[in-house]
């Protein structure tokens, strides 16, 4: 009569031995082990309970601090990503319309006074200094440029500045050299250098803010400014 079924699939156990279902086995290991939710906060997250409090810290409570805490860390660094993406989005206008204006500047001396009116206006720079190798007559003097004979530039040689951007605090000496009497002000400072026709030179930036230039910030917009910078001067020089 049992032909065609598993013996085993029809077999009911004795009366005197109880069947141990996966609930009574969960039941008996949480009841072994108390601590076993706490240390193991993935999974109290997914279980699933009416909230239901009798006098100690229900299960649930513990599930929901674990959510908002979960959530919290989620908005702050959302938070943060929103305002990075803003900050990044205000400079990319900043220096696209740098780049507009100087694109209409008729002289390297028109471009180098934009540059520095910009800098202070617009990315709101306290000092601004620049630096070149060499000669160009075609820049009448002003505060904001020094040109450097060779004999004099070894302080710009110890600033070891090869193709990137440095940012962060300098020693109150070769802060003097760049900024003058600014350099009393100046808290932190983004050193910029330029390349091509203007190779050797640095764009040098102020602030009174000491976490305005961080040694370890991003470099990328600073590295498109003196390729602007650079650009615009160099394509007047050559004239």
């Amino acid at each position: 009569m049992n032909e065609g079924f598993e013996t085993d699939e029809l077999t009911v156990p004795p009366t005197n031995a109880p069947a141990d279902t996966e609930a009574e086995a969960i039941a008996r290991y949480l009841q072994a082990n108390p601590a076993f939710l706490i240390e193991r906060p993935d999974v109290l997250r997914a279980v699933e309970l009416p909230h239901q409090v009798e006098g100690a810290v229900s299960l649930v409570e513990r599930q929901v601090a674990q959510l908002r805490a979960h959530n919290g860390q989620l908005e702050r660094r959302l938070r943060e990503l929103v305002s990075v993406a803003q900050a990044n989005e205000a400079l990319s206008e900043q220096i696209h319309a740098l780049a507009l204006a100087l694109l209409c500047a008729p002289s390297a001396d028109a471009s180098l006074a934009l540059i520095c009116a910009r800098l202070r206006e617009d990315f709101a720079a306290d000092a601004v200094r620049l630096l070149l190798r060499g000669h160009a007559p075609q820049l009448r003097p002003r505060e904001e440029l020094q040109q450097i004979e060779a004999a004099r530039s070894v302080p710009l040689d110890q600033l070891r500045l090869k193709e990137k951007p440095r940012c962060g605090r300098i020693d109150p000496e070769i802060a003097g050299w760049l900024f003058g009497a600014a350099s009393e002000t100046v808290a932190s400072a983004a050193l910029i250098p330029l390349q091509d026709r203007l190779a050797g030179g640095v764009l040098a930036i102020g602030s009174q803010d000491p976490e305005r230039f961080r040694p370890r910030m991003g470099t990328l917009f600073l590295s498109r400014l003196g390729q602007l910078v650079e650009t615009a001067l160099a394509c007047h020089l050559d004239d």
